[in-house]
C-alpha cells in the first residue's frame, strides 16, 4: 500500500469512527457533515468524496456495524448440517447480534431520531438480505 492509499485508508477510518460515535450518540437529524469533519480532522469535501452523503456514510457504519455478525453467519452457512439448519442457526445469530451491535453504538437519544432508526434499519435489512 503507498502513501496516498494509507492516507486515504486512515482519513476514512476516522471518519467512520467519528460519525459512528456522533450518531450513535446524537442520532442523525442533530449531526452534520461539519460536526463529523471536525471530529475527525478532515474535510468536509473529504467525506462527500469518499462517501457521496451522509445518508452513504450511515449505510457506510451499519456494514462496519455488521461486519463481525456476517463473518460468522458465513461461517455458520460453511458449516455442516443441512441447508434449513444452517440457515435458522445464520438467522437466529443474525438477529440476536444485530441487536447487541446496535445497543452498543447507539445511545437513547439517537434512538429517537426517526430519520437516524429508518435509515439504519433500511441498510442492515439490505445487508441481511445479502447473507
Amino acid at each position: 500500500m503507498n502513501n496516498y492509499e494509507k492516507r486515504t485508508l486512515k482519513k476514512k477510518t476516522a471518519i467512520i469512527q467519528a460519525a459512528l460515535s456522533l450518531f450513535g450518540k446524537q442520532g442523525f437529524s442533530d449531526v452534520s457533515i461539519k460536526d463529523i469533519a471536525t471530529l475527525a480532522d478532515v474535510s468536509q469535501v473529504s467525506i462527500y468524496n469518499y462517501f457521496g452523503s451522509k445518508e452513504a456514510l450511515v449505510g457506510e457504519c451499519a456494514r462496519i456495524i455488521m461486519q463481525d455478525t456476517i463473518t460468522l453467519a458465513e461461517e455458520i452457512l460453511a458449516s455442516e448440517g443441512t441447508f434449513t439448519q444452517k440457515l435458522e442457526r445464520a438467522l437466529k445469530l443474525c438477529n440476536a447480534e444485530i441487536n447487541l451491535s446496535l445497543s452498543k453504538f447507539i445511545s437513547q437519544e439517537a434512538s429517537k431520531d426517526a430519520q437516524f432508526i429508518t435509515l439504519l434499519v433500511n441498510n442492515i435489512n439490505a445487508l441481511k438480505n445479502e447473507i
